[in-house]
């Protein structure tokens, strides 16, 4: 059975990506200090996209910035809902409603809560995890910075494994 570590408030953690061309898949690695194999695991309770479009970067209506948490950076697409490996995932869309000057961003920081989760938020190993970031259609380059809240835990060896695997996918 996991054990709450001596954790008693949520820490924070934050980074920030920037893609390295325009319209290229980016992913930086977060370093968070804990080697992969110390059966330790993360409830991430909140989750904060800041993302500061430049406008004339979107240029189309349809144009978008795609931003997700990743525990892998082999990855070719960062907008699929089938990959076990993507933790979390937002869409910052240009949509233009008639003339062009009749356009809309969302609201940033975007926030996303899993305190209502079961075990109070989203289980993750802390290493590896990743930001990653990728513009389609966009004209220039950007940048995407994440904040998150998470409390530690100490797994045993058999519940580690369980999160590694559901982390994973095996393929040929």
């Amino acid at each position: 059975m996991a054990k709450q570590t001596t954790d008693r408030f949520a820490n924070m953690a934050a980074i920030t990506c920037t893609e390295s061309a325009a319209n290229t898949l980016t992913f930086k690695k977060l370093e968070t200090g804990i080697a992969v194999f110390e059966k330790i695991a993360w409830i991430i309770s909140r989750w904060e996209v800041r993302v500061a479009p430049t406008l004339t970067n979107f240029a189309d209506t349809e144009d978008s910035l795609d931003v997700a948490m990743t525990c892998s950076q082999n990855l070719t697409s960062i907008a699929t809902h089938d990959e076990p490996s993507i933790l979390t995932w937002y869409r910052l869309i240009y949509h233009e409603s008639g003339t062009p000057a009749n356009f809309s961003f969302f609201h940033s920081p975007t926030v996303y809560s899993y305190a209502d989760m079961p075990g109070g938020g989203l289980i993750v190993p802390p290493n590896p995890l990743y930001l990653g970031i990728k513009g389609t259609g966009l004209a220039a380059a950007q940048a995407v910075s994440c904040r998150f809240w998470y409390t530690t835990i100490e797994l045993t060896p058999d519940e580690y494994w369980e999160l590694v695997e559901a982390r994973r996918i095996i393929s040929s």
